[in-house]
């Protein structure tokens, strides 16, 4: 694993751009999501939703929950998706934490248009975060300010695989049901 600042982060990134298969007309987030990606970095797949290792991601282990349809906007996503996408994140967050992260930091990012760093497909990032010094600050790991991590070959295959077999480990599971309080203005 190496770290690789903004201009090389960019020029990688404009690469694996290129290798988009047409179908997905250029959308990386669609392509993830169908894992048309090389390398394939899937770690866990839920209805409206996957979750794959950051191939650009701020910190080791950075994960991307991605929709599976393409929907640009937020105003675009419908419930039934958010909260699919909102639970496979706090999974992820969840399975992170027991992984030794001090702090997760989940972050819905994205932008109505595709940028260098930013797509207009609708996403989460869930990053950890391991220090608790200054490069733990939101400023620092939700920016490409200190350069991106990238996975030498099959490494990234084998953090998705060791990462996948982590939710299996421990499923996550809701119980009881969300109740209104019956104090309520």
């Amino acid at each position: 694993m190496r770290r690789l600042d903004k201009p090389q982060a960019l020029a990688a990134l404009a690469e694996a751009r290129a290798s988009i298969p047409p179908q997905f007309r250029q959308c990386v987030m669609c392509a993830l999501a169908a894992s048309a990606m090389k390398p394939n970095l899937f770690i866990r797949e839920t209805e409206h939703a996957v979750c794959v290792l950051n191939a650009f991601g701020s910190m080791p282990s950075d994960m991307l929950v991605v929709a599976k349809r393409h929907l640009p906007t937020l105003a675009e996503v419908p419930w039934e998706v958010h909260e699919d996408m909102s639970r496979l994140a706090w999974e992820a967050g969840r399975v992170l934490e027991r992984r030794g992260a001090k702090r997760v930091y989940l972050a819905q990012l994205g932008s109505p248009a595709d940028i260098p760093t930013s797509y207009a497909h609708a996403h989460v990032h869930v990053i950890p975060v391991t220090t608790t010094d200054e490069s733990a600050r939101p400023a620092v790991v939700l920016s490409w300010s200190s350069g991106v991590i990238a996975y030498d070959p099959g490494e990234g295959e084998a953090l998705a695989a060791s990462l996948a077999a982590s939710f299996q480990e421990s499923p996550s599971t809701v119980t009881g049901t969300f109740r209104r309080s019956k104090f309520r203005d």
